[in-house]
């Protein structure tokens, strides 16, 4: 099996994707008469195929409030057309454990032809979640099914419905030897969930060369809770002929910690490999197990040729033996390697700055100085590379924006994290109260925004700043909230005043984009918003135009008139822009995402 070569040091061994969604879009909206609802659901077995499915996502869009349509959704399972189907089972979705009823249909539909209808199958049987382990042997059943979306989804399904580890780790360890990577990704996750119960079965698959590598990514993921896998891993390093394999080895050895010290001496043998990825990997082991024994060797490789390998001995050594001296000569080197066109080197050097407990007096003028006169290209390297550190990191960088020199450039590496800062939101808040200028408040706000839900606590001064007199606060505050999204509903009446009569068009593009987010499935906010978001993909800004066919795909059908506008994005300059659009005009037509 060939591996993905990547530096991780200090490690976060999967960036795994989330769950793959196959939920609505609106979610929970507000109530709904039962007769329009008993309207829609009549829909449901009669006109044309595109009419029935077209009242199932009316359903599915109503949320919860749509649970009086039940035995018509239930029913729909068995409609002759496969798009009514799965159209109908992601309805169930989105009515979560009140859909249990349905549970014998839905495992049923396991087993259908079009595998579409399957994997929305399982896709609601995770949602109704425990109340649906009656349908767990055909679930079970589904995780060896020959389309690995369908294995996927079963995975999660089952992940919901917690069976137990008896029922779910040995299927779970078999899909390691999975052709499909996300499959086997989806495993890799369910079982770190297992913690400690999962380690016997995985200690029995490191023996199984096409399973090792992926069991040793979740013992990985298991940390300290893998202890009883060490002797194995031992073995792993000191037999396979893989380096990749080897390296791994040594980086779950590091994440179990100091319970792997008595082998401390076998790691440090490795800091004399020939490959650099070995020599790092075995210095992050030693690091994390405690093992200051090495710590001459470590010092030597401070001289490396490998520029990471430099960072990490340096770090490596500051960790083990933290005096003051070690600590400000590795967070020095770490800094000024920030500066590298290597992005390598730059993710290296900033995993050291802020895991090292290096006083601000040496760190701050140090970066300032790294920062100074740095090209964009530069500058975009060391932000991201610091954003990559997550959040643990957080409080670092929160604690910079207390320096005037430092703030802007933390301010965007916050940003840049997304909902791994959500522990900076205090410190931004009182960052954006404290402050009287208006860039600095708007990338404060957009970096609230980036955090997303997390950043709830930010609604006050949020419906505050909707009144500033800088458009560029107003338009970036109301972003934020649309951001928020449910839970800023505080900021509705603000936002509509805001829609009704600002001054600057922007700003009311803004305020009625916010209020989608906040109050969705609200179908007279949709019509007003409507025009406005189809002038808004001829906006010269990338990000307005990818938002603005973002929410039109959200809308659903009643904004299938933008179809033609969004076409003409097909070849716009800008990659995420063409793709959003493509991906509008795949929700608006009705097809399933891929």
């Amino acid at each position: 099996m060939r591996h993905t070569s990547r530096l991780r040091w200090p490690v976060s061994v999967l960036c795994l994707s989330g769950v793959w969604s196959l939920a609505i879009c609106w979610g929970v909206s507000s109530t709904f008469a039962a007769d329009e609802i008993s309207e829609i659901a009549h829909q449901l077995t009669s006109g044309s195929v595109e009419q029935r499915v077209e009242a199932a996502d009316k359903l599915a869009r109503r949320g919860m409030a749509a649970v009086s349509a039940l035995d018509a959704l239930t029913r729909a399972l068995q409609d002759p057309a496969a798009d009514v189907r799965w159209h109908a089972a992601r309805a169930l979705s989105a009515l979560g454990p009140e859909a249990a009823p349905a549970v014998p249909a839905l495992a049923k539909l396991l087993q259908d032809g079009d595998a579409h209808v399957r994997a929305h199958a399982a896709s609601a049987l995770g949602a109704i979640g425990p109340a649906a382990r009656d349908a767990v042997p055909q679930l079970t059943k589904a995780v060896a099914d020959p389309d690995p979306t369908v294995r996927r989804e079963a995975v999660e399904a089952l992940r919901a419905i917690r069976p137990g580890p008896k029922v779910v780790l040995p299927l779970l360890t078999r899909l390691l030897q999975d052709a499909e990577p996300s499959v086997v990704l989806r495993a890799i996750d369910a079982l770190s969930e297992f913690g400690k119960d999962a380690v016997p079965a995985l200690i029995e698959a490191l023996q199984n060369p096409r399973m090792r590598y992926w069991a040793i990514l979740v013992l990985n993921e298991i940390g300290p809770d893998a202890a009883d896998a060490v002797p194995a891993l031992v073995r792993v390093l000191q037999e396979d002929k893989d380096p990749e394999v080897r390296m791994e080895a040594l980086l779950a050895l590091g994440n179990i910690g100091p319970a792997a010290r008595s082998h401390g001496a076998m790691i440090a043998r490795m800091l004399n490999d020939p490959s650099p990825a070995i020599q790092r990997a075995a210095l992050f082991a030693l690091t994390q197990i405690g093992y200051d024994n090495a710590a001459d060797q470590i010092a030597r490789l401070a001289n490396s040729d490998d520029a990471v390998t430099r960072i990490v001995s340096r770090w490596a050594l500051a960790k083990l033996r933290p005096t003051p001296e070690n600590i400000k000569q590795a967070s020095l080197a770490a800094i000024e390697a920030l500066k590298s066109d290597d992005e390598q080197v730059r993710r290296a050097a900033a995993h050291a700055v802020c895991d090292l407990d290096a006083p601000s007096e040496v760190v701050a003028p140090a970066l300032v100085d790294a920062m100074h006169g740095a090209s964009p290209e530069t500058m975009a390297g060391i932000v991201l590379a610091l954003a990559s550190c997550g959040p643990h990191a957080v409080p670092r960088i929160a604690g910079a924006l207390e320096n005037e020199q430092l703030c802007p450039i933390a301010v965007e590496v916050l940003t840049a994290m997304g909902p791994a800062a959500k522990e900076a939101v205090p410190a931004l808040i009182e960052k954006l109260r404290s402050t009287d200028d208006p860039e600095l408040r708007r990338e404060i706000q957009l970096a609230l925004a980036s955090i997303g839900p997390d950043a709830k606590a930010a609604v006050p001064v949020l419906i505050e700043n909707l009144s500033d007199e800088n458009p560029k606060v107003r338009s970036s505050a109301a972003y934020a909230l649309g951001k928020i999204g449910p839970a800023a509903q505080k900021a509705e009446s603000a936002l509509r005043e805001r829609f009704a009569n600002d001054d600057d068009r922007f700003v009311r593009l803004s305020a009625i984009w916010a209020l989608l987010h906040v109050r969705p499935g609200d179908q007279r906010i949709a019509r007003r918003a409507l025009p406005l978001l189809i002038e808004a993909l001829k906006s010269e800004r990338p990000d307005v135009r990818f938002e603005a066919a973002a929410t039109l795909g959200e809308l659903g059908p009643i904004a299938r008139g933008a179809i033609a506008a969004l076409e003409s994005l097909r070849n716009d300059r800008d990659g995420a822009v063409r793709a959003m659009a493509q991906e509008a005009i795949s929700k608006l037509r009705g097809k399933s995402p891929k």
